[in-house]
């Protein structure tokens, strides 16, 4: 009696079709949103969201083009027999390196190396790029921790 009831309804009312479809498509939406406890399924969720299986440390984010840069304090009394003062700003923990009387044609073929032959990562790989041909080196060491650091640099008195 009820299909006889239904199969009378469509014949007179597509509209009934139309919305027998449209309750079968709430049921099953209720039961898919019920399962994922109202919540968007995984499959249809944007990568980009924040739920993620991988924890990624945070860091501050600054907008440079270079993660390092390097200011010369009092610019106009920096000299080889004076000295020079610096100042680093990096994102990350590093070492500087100051080399006097490198020969700037030995600094250009290390940089040639660098860029198309291999990659310069270390100090000791810098001084084999330029073939230990420098006067004098210092070396100082910057932590992340975020203080106004100086460096003051000059030639060894010999």
């Amino acid at each position: 009696m009820a299909a006889a009831f239904l199969v009378a309804l469509y014949e007179y009312s597509p509209l009934f079709y139309i919305s027998v479809v449209f309750i079968c498509f709430l049921v099953t939406s209720g039961l898919v949103m019920g399962w994922f406890g109202w919540d968007v399924p995984v499959i249809l969720r944007n990568s980009d969201e924040a739920e993620s299986t991988v924890k990624v440390s945070q860091k501050q984010m600054r907008q440079v083009k270079n993660p390092f840069s390097l200011e010369i304090k009092n610019l106009e009394t920096a000299s080889v027999a004076n000295g020079i003062t610096l100042v680093p700003d990096c994102l990350e923990d590093c070492l500087l390196t100051c080399y006097w009387g490198c020969s700037v044609q030995k600094i250009h073929e290390a940089l040639q190396k660098h860029a198309y032959c291999f990659r310069i990562k270390t100090p000791q790989a810098f001084e084999e790029a330029v073939y230990d041909e420098y006067l004098y080196r210092q070396q100082y060491w910057y932590p992340l921790i975020r203080v106004a650091y100086l460096c003051f640099c000059r030639v060894a008195e010999c």
